[in-house]
């Protein structure tokens, strides 16, 4: 792997720890995910007002990302509601990537060698077995399922953008009309959960996770 290849990956799981981290450590799991949300769209704007549509092709895409990200984002605050982020970050991260594999080998005739797909299932399963096997949490169970649920909507995301981003020639604004149209359809979803005035809430007590949570979590997608 290219030196600076290696160090984007790294610099990017260290941004996507730091987010997270803001997110379990914010009283209110709501407004902090909510103002990840939302702290994309000042960029997402920027982008689309500098970048080309994307194409007509990835359309598609785009609103089956923003239904499969309000799965990922309802079961990301409630596994954070109830369990550490030592437990949920691994087995959301580490089931992700399975997820996506195991769909691409199964439904989209995604050839692999076995050697690679023995490396993808152990990698993932070492990161996943870290959070299992931390119980400084009550409803262990709970924790698990909820982190399994957020990891496989992170693959089928995964799956999603990565393909939309490709048809849409242009990745960058793909990603951003996704943010822009997911931060108003996301309210819309928590107020079906009695979850009202989020964009209120966001502004008195979700500022700083607004704009440094929502922007690194911009920059690394």
């Amino acid at each position: 792997m290219d030196n600076n290849v290696f160090f984007l990956v790294l610099l990017a799981t260290v941004m996507h720890a730091v987010w997270n981290g803001m997110v379990k450590k914010h009283p209110d799991k709501v407004v902090a995910v909510s103002g990840i949300v939302f702290g994309h769209v000042p960029c997402s704007i920027a982008a689309i007002i500098l970048l080309p549509m994307p194409s007509a092709e990835s359309i598609p895409y785009i609103i089956a990302s923003i239904l499969i990200h309000q799965g990922y984002q309802w079961f990301l605050l409630s596994s954070y509601k109830i369990g550490d982020l030592t437990k949920v970050y691994p087995i959301a991260r580490g089931s992700g990537p399975l997820v996506a594999t195991i769909i691409s080998i199964l439904l989209l005739g995604l050839i692999l060698k076995n050697l690679i797909i023995l490396s993808i299932l152990f990698i993932c399963l070492g990161i996943i077995i870290l959070g299992i096997f931390d119980k400084k949490n009550k409803n262990n169970s709970k924790i698990i399922q909820y982190s399994l649920f957020t990891g496989f909507f992170i693959g089928l995301y995964s799956l999603v953008d990565g393909y939309g981003a490709r048809v849409s020639l242009s990745a960058i604004s793909y990603i951003s009309w996704s943010f822009l149209i997911n931060a108003f359809v996301f309210p819309i979803v928590l107020s079906f959960k009695n979850q009202k005035n989020v964009f209120k809430r966001v502004k008195n007590k979700g500022k700083q996770i607004f704009w440094i949570g929502g922007t690194i979590s911009y920059v690394i997608y």
